[in-house]
């Protein structure tokens, strides 16, 4: 949905608006700016104009993503995978209240690059010559980026090999430079003048470890654990985890397969096993977070209700002060 211009006034706007929503989500990802929009945007109290004219959307593709979430949400409510009461709040044109508290990120993020899993580029920072950069276009001048491509031999074998990308101007991830982890999941890889990397959100090395489709390899020799050519992480005793890994990847397995079998089954409920999957993803299997200083909450979306009902107020005026206009004449 997000729209470029030649026009340079307006493409300052519209990146400078973009970075200050993706620090106010504290991620770099894509999918999960677009899940706050989409939100922002189903909200009753934002004016869809302001949002688009913030933002740099188009308002089309905006409308098309509520209707294809609308029918996606029919369709899992039907097969029991959502509850009726969620299927009948999306067919709404805009939300009574939008001001329940925003998912965990953090799950989400690991969802969405074990789906896109093997789509998935090694980032890399180098020294920058000069401190202070601030526009993205110099930041990311210091990002590389590899991913992995393949290609079959005369012998028929499958082989794979480094290839250079780049991260799309049009992506929020660019020139983002501090990663917290050096790999990234995309959407789809396209080469126009460049090769570059569309639609984009920083993994975990939890979530590639757990969601990929690749089983991971432990090589006791570089002390390193393996997702085939994709990606690696150092780990001195991964002979230590690899059983904890291989559980707890054959559990999830497991839950999805009885979901799949009695859509009425509720794993939340009946599945302990599956908070403790989602505690390792939501802490970085650290087993804690830091605490927070007040709830989470969606980002930005109190200003973008005070804009619009400005918004609102001065059409208002304007229409008022036409109408006296054209009583006069």
């Amino acid at each position: 949905p997000m729209m470029t211009t030649q026009d340079t006034g307006k493409r300052t706007a519209w990146q400078s608006e973009r970075g200050k929503l993706l620090k106010a989500l504290g991620q770099n990802s894509d999918h999960c700016a677009w899940a706050v929009l989409m939100h922002l945007w189903m909200d009753k109290k934002v004016v869809r104009r302001v949002l688009c004219k913030k933002y740099g959307l188009s308002y089309e593709r905006m409308q098309a993503a509520f209707f294809e979430r609308r029918h996606i949400a029919e369709s899992l409510a039907q097969v029991g995978f959502l509850s009726k009461t969620f299927a009948e709040s999306e067919a709404q044109d805009k939300q009574e209240s939008c001001d329940t508290s925003p998912p965990d990120w953090n799950l989400v993020r690991a969802a969405i690059a074990g789906g896109l899993f093997p789509n998935v580029a090694k980032a890399e920072r180098s020294t920058p010559k000069f401190s202070g950069l601030s526009s993205p276009g110099d930041r990311n001048k210091n990002m590389k980026y590899v991913v992995m491509q393949s290609t079959v031999s005369p012998n028929g074998a499958l082989d794979h090999y480094p290839k250079a990308c780049n991260m799309h101007p049009n992506s929020l991830c660019f020139g983002a430079d501090a990663l917290q982890c050096p790999f990234v999941a995309f959407y789809t890889l396209q080469q126009t003048t460049k090769l570059f990397v569309y639609d984009a959100t920083e993994a975990s090395a939890w979530a590639l470890l757990l969601f990929s489709g690749k089983q991971p390899e432990w090589d006791p020799r570089d002390k390193r654990i393996n997702l085939g050519p994709w990606a690696s992480f150092p780990c001195e005793r991964g002979d230590l985890l690899m059983d904890l890994i291989r559980d707890a990847r054959q559990s999830l397995q497991a839950v999805l397969a009885r979901k799949l079998r009695d859509p009425k089954f509720k794993p939340e409920e009946r599945a302990p096993e599956l908070h403790a999957y989602a505690e390792v993803l939501r802490t970085g299997g650290l087993g804690f977070v830091p605490s927070r200083s007040s709830e989470p909450s969606w980002p930005l979306l109190d200003q973008l209700r005070e804009e619009s009902e400005a918004y609102t107020d001065q059409l208002e005026a304007e229409q008022e002060l036409k109408a006296r206009e054209t009583a006069t004449t």
